[in-house]
């Protein structure tokens, strides 16, 4: 199965996320590098609180929301696909998201479940890291500036979900 650019953009939206407004923190650091020598993995509570309720740009037109209840919807509106699953942050501060991912194709719309996560370290500056790599990384600066409180998704994925004209479950996978 071939999945859609969107499916390959979307799954590294996290580290895209801290990338844009995390560059331009880290003056002393290097885009991809590897994991801070000082870093510790942050609470997992803290990087719940970082996402919980909070919608993502991660930009080419592709947002994000990871609800407080673990729903998460992803739209990406020049590639009209969209993702819905749930969101959790685990005990060792690995952020994940599990979504079925849903595209036009062929006048049917196809599916592919597909697990990201992204991991979180931050520095003795209390800058924030990620990867959705190993732990060895690339690791790149996270920031929240494109996080912001609220659902701005849910609206856009619904109108999106109905323009596919399926019922729930007639979705190939």
């Amino acid at each position: 199965m071939r999945f859609p650019k969107s499916l390959r953009r979307l799954s590294l939206a996290v580290t895209v996320l801290g990338t844009f407004a995390g560059a331009a923190l880290a003056q002393q650091t290097y885009f991809g590098s590897p994991i801070p020598m000082d870093s510790a993995a942050p609470e997992p509570e803290s990087l719940y609180r970082v996402f919980a309720g909070h919608s993502a740009d991660w930009g080419a037109g592709s947002y994000a929301y990871f609800g407080s209840d673990g729903t998460f919807r992803a739209v990406n509106a020049a590639e009209q696909s969209i993702g819905e699953g749930r969101w959790y942050v685990t005990t060792n501060s690995k952020m994940c998201y599990d979504a079925n991912w849903m595209w036009r194709q062929d006048f049917t719309a196809e599916s592919s479940q597909v697990l990201t996560c992204a991991r979180f370290r931050v520095d003795n500056r209390g800058e924030m890291w990620s990867t959705t790599g190993s732990v060895a990384g690339p690791w790149f600066p996270f920031s929240s500036a494109n996080l912001k409180r609220g659902d701005f998704v849910t609206r856009q994925f619904n109108t999106f979900y109905s323009s596919f004209g399926i019922a729930p479950g007639n979705v190939k996978n």
